[in-house]
Parts: structure tokens; C-alpha cells; sequence
């Protein structure tokens, strides 16, 4: 009797802290739409000012493949825009996949991670950028979306199936997890700025980009002292 009551014991303790017990559902709070924009700006500054060194060089090679041709103007355009188009996937990508954050989620003390609290993969990222564009495209609803959202998702949140949560979560594949918003919803301020950022700082970026070509033609001309 004694021996079985032992082994009921031991079993009672297996059962309990075994893994067949599931796991204990865990709080996770997501990201409001007002930190999330505050990364953008950083972003986008940032990529801004590196995209502009990386096109000069960039112009720099079409020019000396203008010189072959009778469109030396156009080839510096098209290197320069190409460039900054280029740096901006190769940097969100490598950010997400990496550490699922960039310079601006890091210095908010935020990250991107998958629903189910996996890192991003290639792949991951790759269709989040491209929501990234759908999302901008489409007069920016695909970003304004995150401050109706029960889980603050844009639309490139959903398609590549990413939460935003503070840089200090943690959670792991197969948890019971309930999200939770950060913030009490959005107000007509933030919804403004995110249509402000996202419909005229694309604009910019592009134009400046496309502006250093005729520039770089011009510098060319004077190095040869034409």
C-alpha cells in the first residue's frame, strides 16, 4: 500500500510538472500606432541620408555607362533611383531577420516578431516590405489600419502574419498567448502624422534620389572640363 501510494505521488508530481502540462497562458502587450510611427521617422531619416551616399556612387557608375551612350542623364536617374530603392529593401530585411528590429525599433525599444513569437525569415521579411509598399500605396491605409486593429496589425503586419511587441517580450512557438494593446487606440493626431510620413516622405526620398542624377552628370562634366 505504501509503494502505491508512492507511485500515485510520483505520478501526481509528473502530471503536474511534466509536459504534458500546458503551458500557462502569458500576457503579451503590442505597440501602439504613436511608437511605431516614432521608429518610421527615425527610419526614414536614416535611410534617407545612406541612400543618398550609396546612390552618388551608384550615379557615379551610370554616368560612366552614360558615356557609352547618348542618355547620360538617364543612366544616372535610373542608378540613383535604383540604389535607394535597393538600400531601403536590403536594410529592412536584414533588420527584421537579424534581430527583427531597426535602428529606430531599437532606440523605442520595440520589435517585430511572428505571431507566434518566431524570428522573421527571409521570406517573412520579404513580404513585409512588399506590404511595407501596398500598404503606402494604397494612401496609406494599410498603416492606419494599426490603430483600429485589435492586435495593431498593417497590413504588412497580416500579410507576413507579425506583431509589434516591446523589445523586453518574450514568448515562444506553441505558448498560450493573449494580446493585449499598449495603448488606449489612436487619435485623429497620430492618424494625420502616419499619412503625413507615409504619403509625402516617399515623394521626397524618390525625388531627391532622382534629382542626384543630373547632379552627378554635371559633376562628371566638370571633372572632364566639359
Amino acid at each position: 500500500m505504501a509503494e502505491r501510494a508512492l507511485g500515485t505521488d510520483v505520478d501526481a508530481n509528473i502530471s503536474t510538472n511534466g509536459r504534458a502540462e500546458p503551458n500557462a497562458e502569458q500576457i503579451v502587450r503590442l505597440v501602439g500606432i504613436g511608437p511605431r510611427l516614432g521608429a518610421r521617422l527615425i527610419d526614414t531619416v536614416m535611410i534617407g541620408f545612406l541612400s543618398m551616399l550609396v546612390a552618388v556612387m551608384a550615379g557615379l557608375v551610370g554616368q560612366f555607362l552614360g558615356m557609352f551612350s547618348s542618355n547620360v542623364s538617364g543612366w544616372g536617374a535610373f542608378f540613383t533611383a535604383g540604389a535607394g530603392l535597393i538600400f531601403s529593401l536590403l536594410y529592412y530585411i536584414s533588420a527584421w531577420t537579424k534581430t527583427g528590429q531597426t535602428l529606430g525599433d531599437t532606440l523605442l525599444g520595440q520589435k517585430i516578431v511572428r505571431t507566434d513569437g518566431s524570428k522573421l525569415s527571409v521570406g517573412n521579411s520579404i513580404v513585409r516590405y512588399i506590404g511595407y509598399l501596398i500598404s503606402a500605396a494604397l494612401l496609406s491605409i494599410g498603416f492606419i489600419w494599426i490603430a483600429f486593429d485589435k492586435r495593431r496589425q498593417g497590413w504588412h503586419d497580416k500579410m507576413a502574419n507579425t506583431v509589434v511587441i516591446p523589445a523586453e517580450e518574450e514568448f515562444s512557438p506553441g505558448q498560450a498567448v493573449t494580446f493585449v494593446a499598449g495603448d488606449r487606440g489612436s487619435t485623429p493626431v497620430w492618424i494625420g502624422l502616419w499619412v503625413i510620413l507615409l504619403l509625402v516622405a516617399p515623394g521626397a526620398l524618390t525625388a531627391g534620389l532622382l534629382t542626384l542624377g543630373p547632379f552627378v552628370d554635371m559633376a562628371i562634366k566638370a571633372l572632364r572640363g566639359g
